[in-house]
């Protein structure tokens, strides 16, 4: 009789078990974490553009535009322009009709590195929850400075997030089930 039949049941259920999760689990990683990086892909090209624009003498005001959306009702991208002295001037998105209110040093750390990807939730989720992912360019032109965020809510991603993880578990649970069988079929014939 070889080694392998020797263990016992629960030794072999284990090393399988954890062998599965291992796999399960980086595939869950890999694919979340790419739902989570493509989701910054809108704002990254609408950020760096406006950018672009304000430098070149384009108002905020006409970039932004004049219609403003309810960050918690919607999944399109909008943006803020904040001044140097980190005062919003203009915006397309709100929450209860205010400009979104950002996490103490988040200006501070694009002005520092010229960028900043945040993912927040501006509000608390007894007020409904919303998660938003936003891109902060910093901007400079002679003695002109400023920031340009721009985020949508990852209700969708998140949604697909859930979606991925009930399908991960059912194939989890589906793996760990075949191979049990396996082992008690391969024991019962040896």
């Amino acid at each position: 009789m070889n080694t392998e039949m020797k263990q016992p049941f629960l030794t072999l259920f284990i090393h399988h078990a954890l062998v599965l999760t291992i796999i399960f689990g980086t595939i869950y990683t890999i694919v979340q974490q790419n739902y989570r990086m493509s989701a910054n892909d809108p704002q990254i090209q609408i950020a760096e553009d406006t950018v672009n624009d304000i430098i070149r003498g384009v108002s905020s005001e006409s970039l932004v535009g004049t219609i403003t959306k309810e960050i918690p009702e919607t999944i399109a991208p909008f943006m803020v322009v904040y001044d140097g002295n980190e005062k919003a001037i203009s915006w397309s998105g709100t929450i209860d009709g205010k400009p979104p209110i950002l996490p103490v040093g988040v200006l501070d750390y694009a002005r520092e590195f010229g960028e900043n990807r945040v993912t927040w939730q501006p509000r608390s989720a007894v007020y409904g929850d919303v998660r938003i992912a936003a891109i902060i360019e910093y901007y400079k032109k002679g003695n002109d400075e400023g920031f340009v965020l721009v985020g949508r809510s990852l209700r969708e991603v998140e949604k697909r997030e859930y979606q991925l993880m009930l399908l991960v578990s059912v194939g989890w649970l589906l793996s760990v089930a075949v191979d049990v069988f396996a082992i008690w079929v391969r024991r019962k014939t040896m």
